[in-house]
């Protein structure tokens, strides 16, 4: 991994950068096993999240398209850097209005942080990386409201595990991102899912439901059948 940590210090000319050979160098590292492996060491396994971010943040420079600027804000995302994540997501959305993949991750990113920052920063200790996460991954053990078990509260959730109520302009954006992505023809099931999920976590049962309801039309999954049931035993509560 040397030659790839000689990536971290590099600082070349935009017009050095070869979009191809970064696109390949970051499609390489994401392919490597993950952190908890045992096929690497720990010191190559931690490089690999700041390398994948030092190749995007170059890609962006050799080839400002809407999709090297999503594939930013997708590991932004991952990294726990909700600010910069959405400021790609708005890159690539003015580079590309009939994006559907760009909406979709906008509308879960209005859902997952549900107040912008009033400046970029580093971010805070939130759990809205890791609900992200397990919502995209499926993972709907995360819905229970038992939080990640350290006992600490989060800025974006309350007691019970709710989220921090979404504030309107952030909801209509949300509502409005969902709307495009679904217009502009977007297939992935995951990322739709993920947006009914948290949804359903902000108590919007109808707008989970919906979301919910896009998705299996496209594919029918564990995830989405799950997210289904979950709506209608709230639904029915809330009707008792």
């Amino acid at each position: 991994m040397d030659a790839y940590r000689r990536v971290l210090e590099w600082e070349p000319e935009p017009d050095t950068l070869d979009p191809l050979l970064l696109w390949r160098l970051y499609h390489y590292l994401s392919s490597l096993p993950t952190s908890h492996s045992n096929s690497r060491s720990d010191a190559d396994a931690d490089a690999d999240p700041e390398l994948r971010y030092r190749v995007l943040t170059l890609l962006v420079q050799a080839q400002p398209s809407a999709q090297s600027w999503l594939a930013l804000a997708i590991e932004c995302l991952r990294r726990g850097r909700g600010d910069e994540a959405e400021m790609a997501l708005q890159e690539a959305n003015r580079l590309d209005r009939r994006n559907a993949s760009v909406w979709g991750y906008l509308a879960l990113l209005c859902l997952a942080k549900p107040a912008p920052s009033p400046h970029f920063a580093e971010p805070s200790a939130s759990n809205y990386r890791d609900d992200f996460l397990a919502a995209l991954l499926g993972d709907t053990d995360q819905d229970s409201g038992d939080g990640d078990g350290d006992g600490d509260d989060d800025d974006e959730t309350d007691r019970s595990g709710q989220f921090a109520p979404v504030a309107a302009p952030r909801l209509a954006l949300a509502r409005a991102s969902l709307k495009w992505a679904v217009k502009m023809g977007l297939q992935d099931t995951r990322l739709l899912t993920a947006v009914g999920r948290l949804f359903f976590r902000h108590g919007l049962l109808e707008d989970a439901q919906r979301a919910a309801h896009f998705s299996a039309k496209i594919q029918d999954s564990e995830g989405v059948r799950a997210l289904l049931v979950d709506i209608a035993v709230a639904l029915g509560l809330s009707h008792s």
